[in-house]
C-alpha cells in the first residue's frame, strides 16, 4: 500500500495561539514528549532565537508526524501582516489548512484576508476556536461572527463549554445538532429526508467530506491547546475530512516547487520543497527551471516524526530538503514548472526604506547579508539608486524593519541604521517613443545594436514585452540577452521601478565574430533609458481595494474618516449589528488607517487593503 501524504497549514491572526495548537498535535502524535510554550522560549517551530525572544512566528517551518497511517508535513506559517508574503507562498505546497481563531478576538484582519486567499485557491479549510478557557468567551457569539464577517457556510461541529472548565464534545451524524446544518445546505439529502427516506449516518458523513474537500463548506471545533481541550478531537477531524496525495506515478516528470530558503547554523543553504510529480533522486542530475542551469543532487533529506533524515530519494507529495545548491531561491521549479494555486496573488511590499551600514566601510559585507536573505524571502526586493548609490529595500512594515535589523545584527554582526519608511512608487512612459545605440556609435563599448520603441498602457498592464526582429538575424541566446536586460532597465533606469509599458525590439545591428549575449545584455538597459528620457515619465502610486467592517454605531465616524482619505465606496451592506464596506483609496493616507479605526471603533473594526494598481496622482 503507497504511503499517504497530506501537506498540512496552520495558519492564524497573530497571537490566536497557532503555535501552541502546532505543540500539541506534535505531542499528541508522539513526536515530542512534552509541549513547548511560547511563553518558555521551547517550541518546535519557533526554533529562531529571536523567535523566541518575541514569541511570534517570524519564519514559516517544516515538521512532520504519523496520524492513523498518514504522513502529514505540518507548516507552521507568521501570523503578523509583515509577513503575509512568506504566508501566501507557504499556501502553494498545500493539501489543507487549519485556520485558527482566537475565541475572544473573533475574526480579526488577518484572518479575513487569509481566509479569503484559501477561498480563492479552493484549498479546504478547518476553523478552529482556541482559547475557549479565556473568560468572557461565549461560543455561539463567536460562531455568529464567523457567520457574519467570515463564511456563512460553516458548520458546527461541536457542543463548546467555555472557561476555567472548559470542553468540548463533538456531535455525531445521529443527533440533529449536526443533521440539521447539513440537511440545510444539500436539497438531494433534504428532499429524502422529506420523504421519509432513511439517511445512514455514512452517507452524511460522506456528503459533508465531499462538500470540505470542494471548499464548499468549513467544519468548526474548538479546544484550548493550552490545556490540551479539543486537539486530540481537531486531529481526529484532520484524518476524517482531509484528502491526501500518494497517488505516485512514477513515469511522470520531476516537478518540485522551492517554498522555503534558509541557513543553518553552519551556514549551509537550505531549499525545501514539494514534489509535485515524479520524484528527486540523490545524485540525479535536476534541472532549475528559472535559469535554464543543471545541478546535481549532493544531499537530498526528508522530514520524519519531527526529524530531518537522509533520503535517497522524495517522492510525488512529499516533502523534501536540498541542501547547498546555489543556483535556487523561493519560488523556483525544479524539474519542470506546472500551474500552482494562487499564481499571481503573492502579495506585494509597498514601502521602501534607505539602508546602510553604521561603519560605510562594511557596505559589501552588507550587500552580501542582504543578497542572502532575499534568497530566503522575495519579496524584500534590493535596489541601488542611480547616482546616489543608496541601498533601497522594499518592505511589508515597520515590524519587518525590527526584524530584519536583529537579524543582520546577531547572524551577520552588521549594525545598521534605516532612514524613514515611504511609499513605493513606479514610472511610465508619458508619451510613445523609440531610441536605438547602433554598433560603432559613440560611446557604445559593446559590439551591438539595438533599437527599442516604447509606449505607455493602461493601469494594470505591468511590462509587456515583444520582439520584430527575426531569429534568423539574432539568435535565441542573443533574444534572450535583449529581454533580460530590458527587464533588468526597467526596475533600475529610473529612480522608480518602470510599469505599464509596452517594449518592443524593433531592430538591432550583429558581429558574427565579435558579438556576445552579455553585450546586449548590457546595452538594452541603456537604451531603454535614452527612449524613456525622450518620452518623459508620470509618478505613479498604489491604488487599494479595501474591505471594512465596523460596528453600525460607529458608521458617520467611519464614513468622515474614510471621505478624508478620499476613499471611494462601491458598496455597504449591513450584517447584524456591523457594516461593511467595499471600495478603492489611495495608500498613502490609508496605510495606517488600521490602527486610527481600532482607536474608534474600540478594536472592533478591521480594515483589509490589497493593491489593485498604480495611478498616477491625483
Amino acid at each position: 500500500m503507497e504511503n499517504r501524504i497530506l501537506n498540512l497549514g496552520i495558519m492564524a491572526h497573530v497571537d490566536a495561539g497557532k503555535t501552541t495548537v502546532t505543540e500539541s498535535i506534535l505531542y499528541h502524535c508522539g513526536t515530542t514528549q512534552q509541549m513547548g510554550r511560547v511563553d518558555h522560549g521551547n517550541t518546535v517551530t519557533d526554533s529562531m532565537e529571536l523567535e523566541q525572544k518575541r514569541g511570534m512566528t517570524i519564519r514559516s517551518s517544516t515538521v512532520s508526524f504519523e496520524l492513523n497511517g498518514m504522513k502529514i508535513n505540518l507548516i507552521d506559517t507568521p501570523g503578523h501582516m509583515d509577513f503575509l508574503a512568506e504566508v501566501e507562498n507557504s499556501l502553494r505546497v498545500l493539501d489543507g489548512v487549519i485556520l485558527v481563531i482566537s475565541a475572544r478576538e473573533g475574526v480579526q484582519s488577518q484572518t479575513r484576508r487569509i481566509f479569503r486567499q484559501l477561498r480563492r485557491m479552493k484549498l479546504p479549510v478547518i476553523l478552529f476556536v482556541n482559547k475557549i478557557d479565556r473568560p468572557g468567551v461565549e461560543p455561539e457569539e463567536v460562531c455568529r461572527r464567523i457567520r457574519e464577517t467570515l463564511t456563512d457556510r460553516c458548520l458546527i461541529m461541536q457542543e463548546a463549554l467555555a472557561g476555567k472548565d472548559c470542553r468540548v464534545r463533538s456531535y455525531g451524524f445521529d443527533e440533529e445538532k449536526l443533521c440539521e446544518q447539513i440537511l440545510m445546505r444539500s436539497e438531494t439529502l433534504m428532499e429524502r429526508y422529506l420523504e421519509n427516506d432513511r439517511i445512514r449516518q455514512e452517507e452524511y458523513r460522506g456528503w459533508l467530506r465531499f462538500r470540505i474537500q470542494k471548499s464548499s463548506l468549513y467544519p468548526v471545533y474548538f479546544g484550548a491547546a493550552l490545556k490540551d481541550v479539543g486537539v486530540r478531537e481537531l486531529l481526529d477531524a484532520v484524518s476524517l475530512w482531509f484528502s491526501c496525495g500518494g497517488r505516485v506515478r512514477r513515469e511522470e516528470t520531476t516537478s518540485a516547487y522551492v517554498y522555503k530558503i534558509e541557513w543553518d547554523e553552519r551556514h549551509h543553504k537550505k531549499a525545501y520543497l514539494r514534489v509535485f510529480s515524479g520524484s528527486l533522486r540523490l545524485r540525479e542530475k535536476e534541472r532549475n527551471c528559472r535559469l535554464g542551469e543543471l545541478f546535481t543532487v549532493g544531499s537530498l533529506y526528508c522530514l520524519s516524526k519531527g526529524k530531518e533524515q537522509p533520503a535517497v530519494r522524495v517522492e510525488t507529495d512529499d516533502i523534501g530538503i536540498l541542501y547547498d545548491v546555489e543556483c535556487l531561491r523561493c519560488g523556483d521549479f525544479i524539474g519542470c514548472s506546472r500551474p500552482l494555486k494562487g499564481d499571481g496573488n503573492i502579495a506585494e511590499p509597498l514601502l521602501t526604506v534607505c539602508i546602510r551600514p553604521a561603519d560605510p566601510k562594511k557596505r559589501s559585507l552588507l550587500l552580501s547579508a542582504l543578497q542572502e536573505l532575499m534568497c530566503e524571502n522575495p519579496s524584500l526586493a534590493l535596489s541601488i539608486r542611480e547616482g546616489t548609490g543608496e541601498i533601497m529595500l522594499r518592505l511589508f512594515g515597520k515590524l519587518q524593519i525590527e526584524i530584519l535589523q536583529n537579524i543582520l545584527e546577531d547572524k551577520y554582526h552588521l549594525e545598521v541604521l534605516f532612514n524613514e519608511l515611504s511609499t513605493v512608487q513606479k514610472e511610465k512612459p508619458a508619451a510613445p517613443s523609440s531610441a536605438g545605440i547602433r554598433e560603432g556609435d559613440r560611446g557604445n563599448p559593446y559590439y551591438a545594436g539595438i533599437v527599442l520603441q516604447i509606449e505607455p498602457l493602461p493601469p494594470g498592464s505591468g511590462i509587456q514585452y515583444e520582439t520584430r526582429v527575426s531569429f534568423g538575424f539574432i539568435e535565441k541566446p542573443f533574444q534572450n540577452a535583449v529581454r533580460e536586460g530590458v527587464e533588468m532597465g526597467a526596475a533600475h533606469v529610473l529612480e522608480h521601478e518602470l510599469t505599464d509599458t509596452r517594449i518592443v525590439f524593433t531592430d538591432a545591428d550583429y558581429d558574427s565574430v565579435m558579438g556576445t549575449p552579455a553585450a546586449y545584455r548590457r546595452l538594452a538597459p541603456l537604451v531603454l533609458k535614452k527612449a524613456l528620457v525622450k518620452s518623459g515619465t508620470r509618478i505613479l502610486k498604489p491604488y487599494m481595494r479595501f474591505d471594512l467592517t465596523a460596528p453600525a454605531a460607529c458608521e458617520s465616524e467611519v464614513l468622515k474618516a474614510l471621505g478624508r482619505m478620499k476613499a471611494e465606496i462601491a458598496e455597504s451592506v449591513y450584517a447584524g449589528s456591523d457594516i461593511i464596506l467595499s471600495g478603492g483609496v489611495e495608500y498613502e493616507p490609508a496605510r495606517d488607517f488600521y490602527a486610527k479605526l481600532m482607536s474608534m471603533t474600540e478594536g472592533n473594526g478591521s480594515f483589509e487593503m490589497r493593491l489593485s494598481e498604480y495611478r498616477e496622482q491625483r
